[in-house]
């Protein structure tokens, strides 16, 4: 009876795998939420760091979040925004340089947040993969600061600091391909790959040892490619919940 029993059992579990992940309808809902960008990097050499520096240390942290939500307008068309949110922080030091006798101590830290509305056409797939084509276009801002000491002997007897601090707004546009991968009813695996062009432009207020404060305007644009993975929710429309059970 077992092998009947299994082989039952596995019959009954391909039919249900063949009809229970959700499918994208008109009125669905689906929220998600993605990282990418994500990188950490450290640097501690045992020994001396070029002829120059002693104790050279380093570290640089990147991180980008995504949370979005978004309508299905048709069975296969959903509009909807993501809120793209990167965080960047790296650091410099080292002990007395040799030739100089001196030593550094520098500092970045930056955080932008752009609200970036897309629509999604997706697919037509089988059981529980779904790929989608999307379009986004949104902007935003952000804020930077920068800073870096060095520090003389006490033969020098001085220290020379800069410091900066930036305000800009940004534009974002991009075209991604985006793949779903449901491992339950309306849970999905979530991965999305493609390029974005970005516009910064900003204002810098920096001052340098004891020089008066200065301001210097930037614009800047960069064509980077993304990769983003995360998770995403499928609610059902509210006429498919209320419909009633079939049978």
């Amino acid at each position: 009876m077992k092998p009947k029993v299994t082989l039952f059992s596995t019959a009954i579990f391909i039919l249900f795998l063949s009809q229970a992940f959700a499918q994208p309808e008109k009125g669905d809902r689906i929220f998600e939420g993605s990282i990418g960008n994500l990188s950490y990097t450290m640097n501690k050499p045992d020994v001396t760091y070029n002829p120059y520096y002693t104790n050279y240390r380093s570290y640089d942290l990147r991180a980008s979040i995504y949370p979005g939500i978004g309508y299905f307008f048709s069975d296969r068309l959903a509009g909807g925004f993501v809120l793209d949110g990167s965080y960047s922080n790296s650091s410099t030091q080292s002990d007395w340089i040799l030739s100089q006798n001196n030593a550094i101590n520098n500092r970045f830290v930056s955080f932008n947040l752009l609200i970036v509305p897309y629509c999604r056409y997706y697919f037509a797939g089988k059981k529980t993969n779904r790929f989608y084509a999307e379009l986004h276009f949104g902007g935003g801002g952000g804020i930077s600061d920068s800073r870096s000491e060095t520090t003389y002997s006490s033969t020098n007897n001085g220290v020379t600091r800069f410091h900066s601090h930036g305000i800009n707004n940004q534009w974002t546009t991009g075209l991604m391909i985006g793949f779903n991968h449901f491992f339950t009813k309306n849970i999905a695996f979530q991965t999305v790959i493609g390029p974005d062009y970005t516009v910064l432009h900003g204002t810098v207020n920096y001052s340098y040892y004891a020089n008066p404060a200065q301001s210097l305007d930037i614009i800047n644009g960069n064509l980077n490619f993304s990769w983003k993975f995360g998770f995403s929710i499928l609610l059902p429309s509210k006429k498919k919940k209320d419909a009633p059970a079939a049978g």
